[in-house]
């Protein structure tokens, strides 16, 4: 009954705080330039309460797929129906959605 309430008084619920907009990571990929590795499920399993935070400095991953260089990750991800695509260098914090 309350998600059909929902659905239908959409603005009341979000400012009562019940937030539809759930965060989704599409995919991620470490490392640097071309030589990137997938850690999209290493991303997937950070997510807490729609959000992503992991303090600097990081690594993702088993295999290091730039040795010896300063790596990035890319991660592309949906909050509600839009995309967004962020990539953090691994001296800072990673944090998703931006501002959150």
């Amino acid at each position: 009954m309350f998600a059909v309430v929902c659905m239908v008084l959409a603005p009341e619920c979000a400012k009562a705080g019940f937030e539809s907009s759930t965060l989704t990571i599409v995919h991620a990929r470490y490392g640097l330039h071309d030589q990137r590795v997938d850690v999209t499920d290493a991303i997937r399993s950070l997510v807490e309460h729609n959000a992503v935070y992991l303090a600097a400095p990081w690594a993702l991953g088993q295999v290091d797929p730039a040795f010896g260089s300063l790596k990035n990750v890319i991660i592309v991800y949906r909050v509600g129906d839009k995309q967004y695509s962020d990539r953090f260098d691994q001296h800072q914090d990673i944090q998703i959605p931006k501002g959150k």
